[in-house]
């Protein structure tokens, strides 16, 4: 078998990931995606799987969750409708074929990183009467074989086109 390296497209890596999040938390029963999210929403990192890869090697994926810019009460429902509409958002973008763009991480000398990224596919819920969005981040480890996949909600108020805004560009 090659020794090589096998580099996967955002594209690729993206499928990858939000299968794994679909089977550890949409296809699997209620109560064991349940008892996940509350050990996310306590802070805890918690393994989906480890994956084989073709060199034998085992690659760790773990999920965190960042719930401090969530408006309102967060419970299991509005969770899980937040990951689904994440999910179909993904499912739509890759199978359109789009190029999908994702953020990276700055390192000390303002640098993108070539590791931890975010996707630009966003999430947005209505909980009560607050918009909420779920964002995917990744972040490979640069040594061990393991990646932390970061469910987070991010703050509404940066997608929103202010009024005033609004009504420049129209008027121009």
């Amino acid at each position: 078998m090659s020794e090589t390296n096998h580099t996967l497209t955002d594209e690729q890596f993206a499928t990858v990931c939000c299968n794994i999040l679909h089977t550890a938390l949409i296809e699997t029963p209620r109560t064991t995606s349940k008892r996940v999210f509350r050990e996310l929403e306590a802070g805890t990192r918690v393994l989906l799987t480890q994956l084989k890869m073709e060199n034998e090697t085992t690659l760790r994926m773990d999920l965190t969750l960042s719930t401090e810019a969530f408006k309102g009460t967060l419970n299991y429902s509005t969770f899980r409708d937040a990951l689904q509409v994440l999910l179909s958002r993904f499912r739509e973008h890759i199978t359109q074929e789009q190029p999908l763009k994702a953020f990276r991480a700055l390192d000390e000398s303002g640098e993108a990183t070539l590791e931890r990224r975010l996707y630009a596919i966003t999430a947005p819920i209505v909980s009560g009467a607050e918009i909420n969005v779920m964002m995917l981040g990744v972040d490979p480890h640069p040594s061990e074989p393991v990646v932390l996949l970061e469910l987070m909600f991010v703050d509404p108020e940066q997608f929103v086109q202010s009024e005033s805004a609004s009504s420049a560009s129209s008027s121009s």
